[in-house]
């Protein structure tokens, strides 16, 4: 869904409905950009939190004329970011998924469970890549433009990704196998 101009006067006018709209619409899409680079539930709500607040403290600086979710995904990349350079010693890779952030529904924990093992596969721009285009559904020329690449570098890293988790999964069921027996 596409963000109307009507929303945007909306938060302008600092309306808790129009922020709640955006909120909701692009809240689960942030939290996968900005876990994929924090890596840590934790740290990722906070960011969340603050990536929110920034769109809506700035909300003047938005260019209508551009896409209001690059511009969303952009403060997110970049809150993420400033994070990890100013904690960069600190921050701890969050191996326990379920003790550390407790989830009410089990599809949920299956979800993020499969995530992390793309993420563990992969490097965190293919990881990017792949949320982006199998979850969320953006046209590989829409993931080109968030990135600042190409069609064809998005679509070759995105294949190359995708390659290189089949053959791990496919290396896992071989040792898996071999255990059994």
């Amino acid at each position: 869904m596409k963000i109307s101009k009507k929303i945007i006067n909306g938060i302008v006018d600092r309306d808790e409905h129009s922020f709640n709209m955006i909120y909701h619409q692009y809240y689960k899409l942030i939290r996968h950009i900005i876990y994929g680079i924090v890596k840590s539930h934790e740290t990722t709500e906070d960011l969340i939190q603050e990536t929110f607040m920034k769109m809506y403290n700035n909300i003047l600086q938005y260019d209508t004329s551009k896409s209001f979710k690059y511009w969303l995904i952009q403060i997110a990349k970049n809150t993420a970011r400033d994070y990890l350079r100013k904690e960069k010693d600190k921050y701890i890779i969050d191996e326990e998924i379920v003790d550390e952030y407790p989830l009410e529904d089990k599809h949920e924990i299956i979800e993020d469970e499969l995530l992390q093992l793309v993420r563990d596969i992969v490097d965190n721009e293919s990881y990017e890549i792949i949320i982006l285009h199998i979850y969320h559904r953006l046209k590989f020329k829409e993931i080109a433009e968030i990135n600042n690449s190409t069609t064809s570098a998005v679509i070759g890293k995105y294949s190359r990704a995708m390659q290189k988790i089949k053959n791990e999964l496919k290396s896992r069921k071989y040792l898996w196998k071999q255990l059994k027996n």
